[in-house]
């Protein structure tokens, strides 16, 4: 017989680490085999909870130019393509995109303005902020000084 096929008798020692090793093994296969049925549960349940939430088609009921009518009720959540519709047209109707014009020129002593963005809902201004304003008040006097009225039209 070929030493492999012999088998030599083990130590109370190592049968002690046999059957520890053994109890291990089916500790650890009975683990996974729970882990993958709770994968497989869960799954299951998130099928179940998936649901579209129902969004209502908006239909613009303002005539282009008009002010918007704001009769309607809100949307229980914001939909920018509601909120936003028709207030544009709305706006170059109303002139705002347009200068003053004195004797066909625009008028001479305009304002040239930037608006600067409120801060964040929690009103705590960070170096964003400051950053885009520090952008926004080197671009002012430079357009000012650069660029005359007639220009920035």
């Amino acid at each position: 017989m070929a030493d492999s096929e012999q088998k030599k008798p083990l130590t109370k020692n190592q049968e002690k680490n046999e059957a520890k090793r053994r109890a291990k093994m089916e500790k650890f296969l009975a683990k996974q085999k729970k882990q993958q049925e709770k994968a497989a549960a869960a799954s299951q349940k998130k099928e179940k909870k998936e649901k579209k939430p129902v969004v209502e088609e908006f239909v613009n009921t303002t005539k282009p130019g008009e002010k918007k009518d704001l009769s309607a009720p809100l949307a229980a959540s914001y939909n920018p393509k509601a909120v936003e519709a028709a207030w544009y047209q709305w706006w170059e109707k109303q002139g705002f995109f347009k200068p003053e014009i004195v004797d066909g020129k625009p008028k001479k002593e305009g304002v040239f303005m930037i608006p600067i963005p409120p801060p964040n809902v929690t009103g705590t201004l960070h170096l964003g902020h400051a950053l885009t304003n520090a952008i926004q008040d080197c671009l002012e006097p430079y357009a000012r000084k650069d660029y005359p009225m007639e220009s920035r039209l």
